[in-house]
């Protein structure tokens, strides 16, 4: 599973960037229920 990496200059928090990038993959069917997504350490390391 991939992410775009986080604008840290924007005005958007980055909790909200996140909560974007998750919306759009349940969206576009590449997250489905019962899907696992990654650690809280595993995102930092993904959009960094």
């Amino acid at each position: 599973m991939s992410f775009q990496p986080l604008d840290k200059g924007s005005r958007i928090p980055l909790y909200l960037q996140i909560t974007a990038q998750l919306i759009h993959k349940i969206e576009q069917g590449e997250l489905k229920p019962g899907d696992k997504i990654p650690s809280e350490r595993e995102f930092s390391e993904l959009l960094n």
